[in-house]
């Protein structure tokens, strides 16, 4: 995680000023703030269950076939 963190804050840093400029991405430095981490948990976990049912399902089905 340290890695990932440390990658995103450097290519933040180089990438920040082209970001801007050509795409118009205003990103500060402060992106990994509590609040986002926490909405990043919500729609990883609403991701995991949303998968979680068809693959259920389609598990269900392919175990009963001989």
């Amino acid at each position: 995680m340290l890695v990932g963190k440390t990658g995103l804050y450097l290519s933040l840093l180089i990438a920040g000023d082209v970001l801007s400029t050509d795409f118009g991405l205003h990103i500060r430095l402060n992106i990994l703030s509590f609040n986002n981490a926490l909405f990043l948990l919500l729609v990883a976990g609403s991701t995991l269950i949303a998968a979680a049912i068809p693959s259920f399902t389609a598990y269900k089905s392919a175990s009963r076939d001989p």
